[in-house]
């Protein structure tokens, strides 16, 4: 179980985070800025929230401003930089929070990790002797090696073969850990974890199942953030979609690029303003009704069936269930 709700005030901006859950696997999602580095710092004791409480599977490391000391918190934590100290081998470095936090080494690990990180002829070697993967795979070694309370990752995949994420989530199974993954990339989010949380000017506001978040967001600013872009007020939507209005209380519309299809017997005229070409689809930029932009995701083995070219009109439609119904997190909370 992890229990995270703090408050920081840092220079003119407050932080507010606050999650719960018995999942084992978390991505924290969001644009630069949104403040996911302060989160991991935070329950990594390398800086103190204000007031709350921080629960990492009964292990408490904060409540009500008294603090556990960050060496007792047997935290792994793996940056996006790796933070390799450029005097030590790699043996060394691997070691470094064995030693720093005074805990026993466990040789059984040791060898378990370097032979599965596949590390084992760099060990006395030196950082800037060794390839940014090999520096990628020490610091997850270290990290592990303090057998942790939870895993921490600061966007460290980012620059390097995304391959690595697989044998760290293999890692994190074989030793039964929470971790919780911060990431700017979706595909990575997606793919590593179980709850996704959103982060938003400093506060994380919305989690849950990444399906469902995917699939049905409260708010406009989760859906942007999620880059759908086929985002519109509601009043302006009623106008041009073909749907029964519902609770007036929300404020936007939207639907997915991916659930919008071409049909002869579509209700919705559109004009193709623009066709890009990717691996696996047509991204279509068109406008429909009220001069509004509409985007478009079609595979191709469907778009084949139909002439498709700038200036072309089209006919499109979608099932009811995929349109999202969102509110304003501003409007609610500013």
């Amino acid at each position: 179980m992890i229990k995270v709700n703090i408050e920081k005030q840092i220079e003119n901006q407050n932080f507010n985070y606050s999650i719960e859950t018995d999942s084992r696997k978390i991505a924290l999602f969001g644009p630069s800025g949104s403040g996911k580095t302060t989160f991991l710092k935070l329950l990594a004791g390398l800086n103190s929230p204000d007031n709350g409480h921080i629960n990492i599977n009964g292990n408490i490391f904060f409540d009500n401003k008294k603090s556990i000391p960050i060496h007792k918190r047997k935290v792994g934590y793996l940056p996006q930089d790796y933070t390799l100290f450029p005097h030590m081998n790699v043996e060394k470095n691997i070691l470094y929070g064995v030693k720093a936090q005074k805990i026993s080494l466990n040789q059984e690990r040791f060898n378990f990790l370097i032979n599965k990180l596949k590390i084992s002829n760099t060990l006395h070697r030196y950082p800037h002797e060794i390839s940014g993967g090999e520096r990628q795979r020490a610091a997850i070694a270290r990290a592990f090696l303090i057998n942790p309370t939870i895993l921490l990752l600061d966007e460290p995949f980012s620059a390097l073969d995304k391959s690595i994420l697989d044998l760290v989530q293999e890692l994190l199974e074989h030793a039964n850990l929470p971790a919780i993954l911060v990431t700017h990339d979706l595909n990575e989010a997606i793919n590593f974890a179980e709850v996704i949380a959103i982060s938003y000017n400093g506060k994380i506001i919305e989690y849950g199942k990444v399906d469902k978040i995917l699939n049905n967001p409260q708010w406009m600013q989760t859906a942007r953030i999620l880059q759908i872009k086929n985002i519109w007020d509601y009043e302006t939507a009623k106008k041009f979609l073909p749907f029964k209005s519902v609770d007036s209380s929300f404020d936007y519309v939207a639907i997915k690029e991916e659930d919008i299809f071409i049909s002869s017997k579509g209700k919705i005229k559109c004009k193709i303003l623009d066709i890009k070409k990717s691996r696996f689809s047509f991204i279509i930029k068109g406008l429909i009704m009220d001069n509004k932009n509409i985007f478009i995701n079609i595979p191709h083995s469907v778009i084949k069936h139909y002439k498709i070219y700038n200036g072309a009109l089209i006919n499109i439609d979608f099932e009811m269930d995929s349109l999202m119904f969102l509110k304003d997190y501003e409007k609610i909370f500013s």
